[in-house]
């Protein structure tokens, strides 16, 4: 079992440790003092150098590793502050990304209203070009019957016209 001292040398450490934290620079003159009170409540015939070595060594234990805690903090932190940073850029990446889809949408909408335009147009196209070629279809026959009956009036002028040279004018 721990001497009452040493528990008593615990507790000052912790002291210290929290003195530490309120006045880091003011370690050094506070364990001698703390180590000097835990000295005068030993017994004289104690050993008072084993306590007092203990605590320094326990001041100085805390101190580094209160700068190594500080160390990783600020690593953390700095951490921490870089991952808000690429969070802060992915939202903005994000947005854009957005921005460009929302782009690319009105384009491709752009681009089915001109195409079912065009296909309307081509449709009204394709039946202008079936009516031209029933027109063309009728003029050819109608090109054929004249083409009939001009040879029929050929015909016909040329048994007129041999009808009339019987006849024979004088003059």
């Amino acid at each position: 079992m721990l001497p009452v001292q040493t528990h008593r040398t615990r507790n000052f450490a912790l002291r210290i440790n929290n003195l530490r934290h309120i006045f880091p620079t003011q370690v050094s003159p506070l364990a001698p003092i703390l180590a000097s009170y835990e000295s005068t409540t030993y017994d004289t015939h104690v050993n008072t150098d084993k306590p007092v070595a203990e605590l320094l060594r326990m001041a100085q234990r805390t101190s580094s590793a209160a700068r190594e805690i500080k160390v990783l903090i600020e690593d953390a932190s700095t951490k921490v502050e870089a991952g808000a940073r690429l969070a802060q850029a992915t939202g903005e990446t994000t947005r854009q990304t957005q921005a460009a889809v929302r782009r690319v949408h009105a384009l491709i909408t752009e681009i089915s209203h001109a195409a079912s335009e065009q296909s309307k147009g081509v449709a009204q196209v394709n039946a202008g070009i079936t009516e031209l070629d029933s027109i063309t279809q009728q003029n050819a026959a109608m090109v054929e019957e004249l083409s009939a009956a001009a040879a029929s009036l050929h015909v016909q002028a040329e048994v007129v016209s041999q009808a009339v040279r019987i006849f024979k004018t004088t003059g």
